[in-house]
Order: structure tokens, then C-alpha cells, then sequence
């Protein structure tokens, strides 16, 4: 009995793994991929005291959402969140502190100092506002602190609890500015490589080209028209104070160097609600188109790529082998 059944069976030596993976197997690679790339690469500020444990996870979910669906804006973000930490620095160094450092900037922007002034509840500080305090010495929420604190935020809850991650960069230097709009387009050309591959239907690559193109032209055209609003606010601000719009002017208020234009009385800001309802509805009639035209090519590349998964190259289910890749020795 034992000897017949083994006369019938096939006996084989070392067999090697098979160099396949199924459809499985690339959507598990993926989504660790792009789990464990966002969520290292995001590193928010500070939370509030109270917040506990799992207000502070869902923030970061939801910016891990916006950095899949539009990593272009995070990399302008973070480029602008340098930017202020540099200026943060140079500032210190031209007041004699020479120790502190791009690293000090980065900590105290994202909320790290907390101050306990004598008529409010403590409150976390950015570092222009620690350059006030340090070298002013005035440490009163209600006449020094409050007017100085331009973010959205629910007023029932001032003074505010955090630093908020999400206030659009503002660029003084020119090469600040240069650098993240190469930064900004490079991500919307990663879509174009994909102009030649293989869709399963023509129109599913057209409109993935057109998706790219649209990408690519609206997130510089959010960049350039953020670049022009600058010098249009810095503009306005001249003109509500009654000072010459020359282009040395509106290139200090651009920087935010408003003593050299008055070094006596500065340039007070505006916030009387004709002068906000120009402001912000010349912003808002730009930049809403932009929006929808950008969030619509977005949502087709992610879903799109998602859909791609149902007719794939037979190419794409080889095993990858990174040793072709990766020098090794």
C-alpha cells in the first residue's frame, strides 16, 4: 500500500519562490507605503493641554487625508513654516542671540513656549512673539499680546489654546518664494509621468492627462496669484495709511518692515470691514475657481489610480527586484 503510493508521487528537489504577487498584495504594499510616508513626514505643532489622546490623532489623520489628495500644498506649507523660522532666527541674531538656532525657531513656532501673563490663562507663543516679550518686557495679554494674534480661532476660545498648523506661508525673501514654486510644480509633474502608461480604456488616459495638466497649471497659478496678493496687500496697507506706493515701499511692507517705511508710528493694520470685504473678496473671487478646478483633477488621479487596479500590465505583478535597484555590495 505505502510502496504503490509512493510509486505515483512526484518527488522535487529545492523549489524556488514564485516571482508573482496578486492584485492583494499591490494594494497592501501601497497603502503601507503611503500610511507610514505620511505619517512620518507630518510633524504638527504642539497640541493643546486638554486636548487628550485621540483629538490630536484625528488632526493628524486629517492632514495625512490632505497630504495624499494634495501633497503639493503640504510641501508649500512646510517650505513657508522654514521660511518663518528662519526669520525667527535672523531676527534673534540681529539682536545679539547667537546661540539660538533654526531648530530653537522650529520649537518655539510650534507653540513650545507657553506664557502665564498676570490677567489671563497661559498661552502658547510663536517666536516673534517671544522676540516682543524678551526684548520689550511687556507681558499683557489685553494691550500687548491680543492684538498681535491674527489667527482664526472660535472666540470662546481665547487666549488661544494651540498654535494652528494650517496658516499659508508668507514668503519675504524672493528665493523662499522661488524655491517652494519648484517645489509646488515638481509635485504636480510627478503626474505627468504617467502620460504613457497603460490605462484600460482611451479615455481614462485622457482625462488623466488633462488631470495632470490641470494640476500642474492651477498649483502654480495658486502660488504666483499668493506671490501677487502679497504686494497687492502691501500695496493697500500703504494707501489706507496715506504713504507713497513707491516700489521700495511696498517691497518693506511686503517683508513685514514697516519701520523703515514710518519709523515713528509704524503701519497700523486696517480691519474695518470695507477694507476686509475688498481684501478678502478679491482673494475669494480668484481663488475659488482655482479650487474647484484643482480638488476636481485631484479627486480623478486618486481615483483613477484606484480604478486602474481592474485591468493591470501582467508586468505589474512580477515581484519587484530590488537588488537591480539598489547598489549593494
Amino acid at each position: 500500500m505505502s510502496n504503490s503510493a509512493s510509486s505515483t508521487l512526484l518527488l522535487r528537489g529545492w523549489v524556488d519562490q514564485p516571482n508573482t504577487r496578486g492584485t492583494y498584495d499591490i494594494i497592501q504594499t501601497c497603502f503601507l507605503t503611503i500610511f507610514l510616508c505620511t505619517w512620518t513626514c507630518l510633524h504638527l505643532n504642539i497640541p493643546a493641554a486638554n486636548e487628550g489622546t485621540w483629538k490630536p490623532i484625528l488632526r493628524k489623520v486629517r492632514w495625512m487625508i490632505l497630504t495624499i489628495l494634495g501633497p503639493e500644498f503640504v510641501a508649500a506649507l512646510a517650505a513657508g513654516q522654514r521660511a518663518n523660522a528662519k526669520r525667527v532666527r535672523d531676527q534673534f541674531y540681529d539682536l545679539g542671540c547667537k546661540q539660538w538656532t533654526l531648530r530653537h525657531s522650529f520649537y518655539a513656532n510650534m507653540g513650545g513656549f507657553v506664557l502665564q501673563p498676570r490677567d489671563s490663562t497661559p498661552f502658547p507663543i510663536h517666536g516673534l512673539h517671544l522676540i516682543y516679550f524678551v526684548f520689550d518686557g511687556r507681558h499683557s495679554w489685553t494691550l500687548d499680546v491680543q492684538p498681535m494674534l491674527r489667527f482664526r480661532t472660535d472666540p470662546r476660545a481665547r487666549p488661544l489654546p494651540r498654535l494652528l498648523n494650517d496658516g499659508f506661508p508668507w514668503f519675504s525673501a524672493p528665493t523662499d518664494a522661488l524655491a517652494v514654486i519648484t517645489i509646488v510644480i515638481f509635485y504636480g509633474v510627478i503626474l505627468a509621468f504617467g502620460w504613457s502608461f497603460v490605462f484600460p480604456t482611451a479615455i481614462e488616459r485622457l482625462l488623466w492627462r488633462i488631470s495632470a495638466l490641470v494640476v500642474v497649471g492651477t498649483t502654480a497659478a495658486f502660488v504666483l496669484w499668493e506671490l501677487a496678493f502679497g504686494v497687492f496687500r502691501a500695496a493697500y496697507l500703504l494707501y489706507l495709511n496715506g504713504k507713497r506706493m513707491t516700489p521700495r515701499f511696498v517691497y518693506y511692507v511686503y517683508r513685514a518692515e514697516h519701520e523703515k517705511v514710518d519709523p515713528v508710528g509704524g503701519l497700523p493694520v486696517h480691519n474695518r470691514e470695507p477694507d476686509r470685504a475688498v481684501v478678502t473678496g478679491l482673494n475669494v473671487l480668484v481663488m475659488a475657481p482655482l479650487v474647484v478646478v484643482y480638488v476636481a483633477s485631484r479627486l480623478y488621479v486618486t481615483a483613477g489610480a484606484l480604478a486602474s487596479l481592474r485591468a493591470l500590465p501582467s508586468g505589474c505583478f512580477q515581484n519587484v527586484q530590488w537588488a537591480t535597484f539598489i547598489p549593494h555590495l
